[in-house]
């Protein structure tokens, strides 16, 4: 994910540094799996960091059944593509598209890595989700790549726009460090 060293390194360190981070998300996965998340910073930029697809849908779903308890659903804190503001707004916003998917992306340099890890509303299978990482690909070929797969899951899958309104309300800015 790319959320420049400034902000992500000091979140990290507060809850605990990377140990601490990647011990907590491995704690939500069954044991088989627990090896497919490594995290050598909390910033993104180490190369020891690696984290499997099936582990991001993992730790996607388990947000989203913690949100549940608390009386919310991923597209509270995750962008809705198409509608809400950031590195969603102009990915998969083709009228047939828009608000459809929510998501994060993550990037991390020009020719480095790419991912979009998200859920689809589908009228008859319930959440579908999903997770590219692509890896030494260029990055906006590889967004390109990873918008025409969801496209066609989207078509599909027999998706259905989120029950979601956004928030007119401006949103709090993270502190600088």
């Amino acid at each position: 994910m790319t959320i420049p060293t400034i902000y992500s390194k000091p979140l990290a360190d507060a809850a605990g540094g990377a140990a601490a981070v990647e011990s907590v998300a491995r704690s939500v996965l069954p044991e088989a799996m627990r090896s497919e998340i490594t995290l050598g910073d909390g910033a993104g930029t180490d190369p020891s960091n690696r984290l499997s697809p099936r582990a991001a849908v993992k730790l996607l779903r388990a947000l989203e059944q913690e949100l549940a308890i608390h009386g919310h659903g991923l597209f509270d804190i995750l962008p809705v593509a198409g509608i809400d503001d950031g590195t969603l707004h102009d990915r998969l916003n083709a009228p047939e598209d828009v608000g459809r998917v929510v998501g994060k992306t993550g990037t991390y340099g020009d020719y480095g890595a790419s991912a979009l890890i998200g859920a689809i509303a589908t009228s008859d299978r319930g959440i579908v989700y999903f997770a590219i990482l692509n890896h030494g690909i260029a990055v906006p070929e590889a967004r390109r790549r990873q918008d025409r797969f969801v496209h066609v899951l989207l078509q599909r899958l027999h998706s259905a726009r989120w029950n979601y309104q956004p928030d007119g309300r401006p949103a709090s800015h993270a502190p600088r460090f």
